[in-house]
C-alpha cells in the first residue's frame, strides 16, 4: 500500500470514529429529552472530545493542536514588517 492510499484510509477511519462519537452524544441528548441545540452541542462535544482522547491515548498530536500551529505559522509567514 503506497503512502497516499494509507493516508486516505487513516483519514477515513478518523472521520468515521469522530462520526460515531458524535452519534453517541446525540443519542444521549435525545435520551435526556434535550432540545435541538442541546443535541447539537452534546454531539459536537463528544465528537471532538472523543477524538482528542483517542489521539492522546495512542500518542499522536490532537488535530486541533496541529491546526492551531498551522494557522500560527501562516499568520507568521503572511505578517509584514
Amino acid at each position: 500500500m503506497d503512502e497516499q492510499t494509507y493516508s486516505t484510509v487513516i483519514f477515513f477511519l478518523d472521520l468515521t470514529g469522530t462520526f460515531f462519537f458524535s452519534i453517541t452524544g446525540a443519542f444521549k441528548a435525545v435520551k435526556y429529552e434535550l432540545d435541538i441545540l442541546g443535541v447539537i452541542v452534546l454531539a459536537l462535544l463528544t465528537g471532538i472530545g472523543g477524538g482528542v482522547i483517542r489521539d492522546v491515548m495512542i500518542g499522536t498530536v490532537p488535530v486541533y493542536d496541529s491546526v492551531i500551529h498551522y494557522q500560527r505559522d501562516l499568520d507568521t509567514l503572511s505578517a509584514k514588517d
